[in-house]
C-alpha cells in the first residue's frame, strides 16, 4: 500500500487565480480548505487564467488545499469519488459551471511514532514525513490528516483500480494532477 500527496499542475497546464489580490481576499478562510465544510456560507471569488498559452487541464489549480474540475471533461464516474471526499462547491468560469472540490474526510491515520517531525522553535514540531496506520483509512481513497489539512492525499493499492481515485485518474488520462509519493508500507 501507498500513500501519495495530490498536487496540483499549475506549472504545465492553466491555473486560476483569484482576481482580489486584497490581504482580505489572500487571507479570508473561506478560501483556504482545511477538511471544514464551505458549502453554506460558499460564495465563489472571481477568477482568471494568467497562464492562458498552457494546455487546459481536466483540474485546475486554485485555492490552497483544493483543486477545481472541469465537468465537461470528467468521467461520469468521478463523482463517486467526490462524493465520498467532501463537498463540491459551484464555481462559475467563463458561462461554465466548474465545480471546486473540498476534501472533508479528514482520517486519524497517522503513525506519530514514525513520522519524520522538524523541530521548531518553542519546543513545537511540525510534519516533514508522514507514516500511517494502513489499518485506519477510511472508505475514500481521497483524503487529508489533522496533521496537515491544506495537502490532499490518496491511497493505493488499498482496494480495487477503479475504486482507487490515483489510478482512476491515470487510467482516464486527465490531467492538471500529479502524485507524490510519501509513504509505502514495504519502507
Amino acid at each position: 500500500m501507498k500513500v501519495f500527496e495530490v498536487l496540483v499542475d499549475g506549472d504545465s497546464y492553466q491555473r486560476l487565480e483569484q482576481e482580489d489580490k486584497s490581504s482580505a481576499a489572500l487571507h479570508d478562510p473561506m478560501y483556504k480548505f482545511d477538511g471544514m465544510p464551505k458549502a453554506d456560507k460558499w460564495r465563489p471569488l472571481s477568477v482568471y487564467i494568467p497562464n492562458p498559452k498552457r494546455p487546459r487541464p481536466d483540474f485546475f489549480a486554485s485555492f490552497l488545499g483544493s483543486f477545481v474540475l472541469d465537468p465537461e471533461r470528467m468521467p461520469p464516474e468521478i463523482w463517486e469519488f467526490t462524493d465520498m471526499a467532501g463537498e463540491l462547491l459551484p464555481h462559475p468560469f467563463e458561462g461554465q459551471q466548474f465545480e471546486l472540490m473540498n476534501i472533508l474526510d479528514v482520517v486519524n491515520c497517522v503513525d506519530a511514532e514514525k513520522s519524520i517531525w522538524l523541530p521548531l522553535p518553542g519546543g513545537r514540531k511540525m510534519m516533514q514525513r508522514p507514516a500511517f496506520h494502513a489499518d485506519r483509512f477510511g472508505e475514500s481513497s481521497l483524503f487529508k490528516i489533522p496533521e496537515l489539512p491544506f495537502r490532499p492525499l490518496c491511497y493505493e493499492g488499498l482496494k480495487s483500480r477503479e475504486d482507487e481515485f490515483k489510478t482512476f485518474v491515470e487510467d482516464n488520462h486527465l490531467t492538471g494532477l500529479k502524485f507524490r509519493e510519501i509513504w509505502s508500507d514495504e519502507n
